[in-house]
């Protein structure tokens, strides 16, 4: 049955928040990997067929094509929504008319933007590249083309490229980062290789210029960031912190750590008015305290979200521009939550207030849109082998 509950006049209310939802219809689902939305709120790619095996999700071990896994990209405008059944069921999604097909063996990948989605593509030859998909026309284009395995790839938000290289047949990984605006033949590509440590599942938050990434060491797993040099400056990434977030090392918690948010984070908008804020933190999933968190690397510090929450976006407190504070959507195993802090300090002290309030009820994973109109993208589970997709906007009692 449905995860959330529809509301009987189109809004639901819990303590102060009130927010409007709109269903959109529903995607297929390998049960495995999230369908990835655009920045702007318009397209939806998804994968389906049988999901990939551990080492394809992993980038580990050996490739190989996944011959049974299929992509697909759906609009969500208002004008191409599913209409509904004569019992009220939801149906599903017409695809986005390809003129062409897809290479066999691809899979989704980690991140999008307004133009396209990233895909990867692992060879039978145990290769893997990376290309990206135009969301109307599904052309392809490869970004990176070469004789390593190149997984987990990202955009960051002024553009940037980053993910993991590995020789075929070896396991230690070393990051690389393409400066926004290179090309594949560009000499614009730079390098963190260290002999004892693999780096994998690179993100980047909202800020420009900064990326993350796992680093497993044989005594730990961190999470570290790294500034980006323009173009115009010096070709060294410039290390600027690291936290532990495991004692061993674990490329399983480094995938999960990154795979709920979405890549890169837009900056922090109220839903309502125009994005204008950096939080100059990254939000991710901490595999030791099994919650949500943030990493500033300013200061070095991890700060919890609510205790047993699964993905979370960052606003601006109760929906308005000019006030301090933090504010945050996210997700639990029962329903999606709002909560509000004074400062950051204030995190942590009371459980129940870092519960926040209700929102809707169920599962849902909020994705952040640059739509004025409906700012929230809301994934959750439908019918078996679909994720049903909404949309949300508060109203004015937040």
């Amino acid at each position: 049955g449905p995860v959330a509950q529809r509301p009987a006049e189109s809004s639901t209310r819990a303590a102060r928040t009130t927010v409007a939802i709109m269903d959109i219809g529903l995607v297929p689902s390998d049960g495995q990997v999230l369908p990835l939305v655009s920045p702007d709120g318009r397209f939806v790619a998804a994968q389906h067929g049988v999901a990939p095996n551990w080492n394809v999700l992993l980038g580990a071990g050996d490739q190989s094509p996944a011959l049974s896994t299929r992509l697909t990209a759906y609009s969500i405008d208002e004008a191409a929504l599913a209409k509904p059944t004569q019992k009220g069921q939801l149906t599903m999604l017409t695809p986005i008319g390809w003129s062409g097909t897809l290479p066999p063996g691809i899979v989704l990948g980690r991140s999008c933007d307004d133009s396209g989605f990233l895909i990867e593509a692992p060879q039978s030859s145990g290769e893997r590249w990376i290309g990206k998909i135009d969301w109307v026309s599904g052309r392809l284009r490869w970004l990176v083309q070469d004789q390593a395995v190149n997984s987990g790839a990202v955009l960051g938000p002024a553009g940037e490229l980053a993910y993991s290289k590995r020789i075929v047949g070896e396991d230690r990984r070393i990051l690389v980062v393409r400066k926004p605006g290179a090309t594949m033949d560009a000499d614009a590509e730079l390098f963190i290789d260290e002999p004892t440590v693999s780096f994998s599942f690179p993100s980047f938050g909202d800020e420009p210029g900064v990326v993350y990434v796992c680093a497993s060491s044989i005594k730990s797993l961190d999470l570290q960031a790294y500034r980006i040099p323009t173009l115009a400056e010096s070709e060294t990434l410039t290390f600027l912190g690291s936290r532990q977030l495991l004692a061993r090392p674990d490329e399983a918690a480094a995938y999960q750590a990154s795979i709920t948010n979405r890549v890169p984070a837009l900056p922090i908008s109220s839903g309502i008015s125009d994005f204008d804020l950096t939080s100059g933190s990254l939000i991710f999933f901490h595999p030791g305290q099994g919650r949500m968190c943030t990493f500033e690397y300013r200061s070095g510090a991890v700060r919890p979200l609510a205790a047993g929450s699964m993905s979370a976006l960052a606003i601006q407190p109760e929906g308005r521009s000019g006030k301090s504070g933090e504010a945050y959507i996210f997700t639990t195993d029962k329903s999606l939550r709002y909560a509000e802090f004074a400062d950051a300090n204030a995190r942590g002290k009371s459980e129940q207030e870092m519960d926040g309030v209700k929102l809707v009820s169920g599962a849902l994973l909020p994705r952040q849109s640059t739509n004025k109109q409906w700012p929230f993208i809301l994934i959750g589970p439908g019918r078996e082998g679909t994720y049903r997709i909404f949309k949300m906007r508060f109203g004015d009692g937040l």
